[in-house]
């Protein structure tokens, strides 16, 4: 939460006061350890994500793949595969990775099972993934209908920035300033400064 609030050099890395990820880890047993890089290396690629750092995004992505799409704990089960999905379908299709494909196809799957049993959690990041993985309006235009109408505000922001991003890549640039600006806004709201400080920056 710390590297989103405000503005920071490396907004991928987490080795401030509140969290130092090499530090912390050099004290754990195997088994801890092993955990403990998950749920850093989850919160590492939702940063990356945010932030467009692709080279944390493959670190991360070659860290998290490893691991077992099961946890005690849903939501953060959740949080883990809406990343993986949503990294793996950006830098899949950048870098033109089967294997990166693949995986944010299992990503999708469990999020289309979510969804077709009703949960409303599911819903918002399933339109997305379908997005990002194959952008265009409708699919853009779907993601952000569903989204805006879940309470996940940093879903909100993320399905407009990257409809902005895919508009602007389209030399669509007033529709897409639309987006961006919508983005921004919701960054704010999320309570991400740092991020929503940068977009005013970059665009």
């Amino acid at each position: 939460a710390c590297n989103l609030r405000k503005v920071t050099k490396f907004p991928t890395e987490l080795n401030g006061e509140a969290f130092h990820e090499r530090e912390m880890l050099e004290t754990l047993d195997d088994n801890i350890k092993v955990q403990t890089l998950r749920d850093s290396s989850s919160h590492r690629l939702q940063l990356a994500y945010i932030f467009g750092d692709e080279e944390c995004m493959l670190s991360m992505l070659g860290i998290l793949a490893s691991y077992p799409f099961t946890d005690a704990l849903a939501p953060r089960l959740h949080n883990r595969l809406c990343f993986v999905g949503l990294g793996s379908f950006s830098m899949g299709r950048t870098r033109n990775d089967d294997s990166l494909m693949e995986l944010g196809e299992t990503c999708l799957l469990y999020f289309k099972k979510l969804a077709k049993l009703g949960s409303l959690n599911a819903i918002p990041v399933h339109a997305l993934l379908l997005a990002v993985k194959s952008p265009n309006r409708d699919t853009f235009e779907n993601a952000i209908e569903c989204c805006m109408q879940s309470s996940a505000t940093h879903l909100k922001a993320l399905a407009n920035e990257r409809y902005g991003l895919f508009l602007l890549e389209n030399d669509d640039q007033p529709l897409a300033k639309k987006y961006l600006a919508r983005a921004c806004a919701l960054y704010y709201e999320w309570g991400a400064n740092g991020k929503s400080m940068a977009m005013k920056g970059d665009y």
